[in-house]
């Protein structure tokens, strides 16, 4: 997803709509902005008109989506091209959902930058500038390995004829979302039950269990279980 905060300013004579490039591959999912009318998408063109005349100053932001059936390795960003504009500068910030890291490489007409040198920073990892209207970025992507740990807290109860227990597993995970568990009991443990946020499904097989959950879990995540009668 590259999201365009276009600010451009008309000058002399004012315009009734604005005509731009679209790079190849991508879509426009969402126009808005100060007296947008309407806006219209077709063969790599998007022209979006005013409800009324355009002199000055205005902003526009602008949206565009890629889909794509596997992980890219590499993504490649070009600019939204404004047609008949006569100076152009351009401030790019890239920035990547968890677990995924992002390097920059290949770029052209792009300087990078530091990232706090980003007027309106939120999450980005990498910053770059442009004087020029034509410019390519190309960022490596690379989907990290999840990493975890855990901390075990176990609890024995010896009642009449009856052994039984309880543990507390405490995950921490880091570098990526983790969906699926693997534990490993003593084979002689019965009986066993496990209790937690958005347990899926439970598989046994011979005494390796696995948890599956609704949704990838990040940082840490607590489970009880484990109420063991042997």
């Amino acid at each position: 997803m590259v999201s365009h905060a276009l600010n451009f300013s008309v000058e002399k004579a004012g315009i009734y709509a604005l005509d731009l490039a679209v790079p190849p591959g991508f879509v426009v999912s969402e126009v808005k902005g100060e007296g947008v009318d309407d806006w219209k998408a077709a063969d790599g063109k998007l022209k979006i008109s005013f409800a009324s005349r355009v002199l000055g100053a205005r902003k526009i932001d602008i949206q565009l989506e890629q889909a794509n059936k596997e992980f890219p390795d590499k993504i490649t960003v070009l600019p939204l091209a404004v047609t008949g504009a006569t100076n152009v500068t351009t401030q790019l910030g890239a920035a990547s959902s968890p677990g995924i890291r992002l390097k920059t490489a290949d770029l052209a007409g792009l300087r990078e930058v530091p990232i706090h040198s980003l007027p309106s920073r939120s999450d980005e990892l990498l910053a770059f500038v442009s004087e020029q209207p034509d410019w390519t970025l190309s960022l490596a992507a690379e989907k990290l390995a999840p990493r975890v740990v855990a901390e075990v807290f176990n609890l024995v109860t010896v009642g009449d004829g009856v052994v039984g227990g309880s543990a507390t597993i405490r995950y921490g995970i880091f570098n990526q979302g983790v969906q699926e568990f693997r534990i490993a009991l003593p084979a002689h443990w019965k009986n066993v039950e496990f209790t937690g946020a958005n347990i899926r499904r439970k598989e046994q097989q011979t005494n390796v269990w696995t948890i599956t959950l609704q949704d990838k879990a990040w940082a840490a995540t607590p489970w009880s279980s484990l109420r063991l009668p042997v």
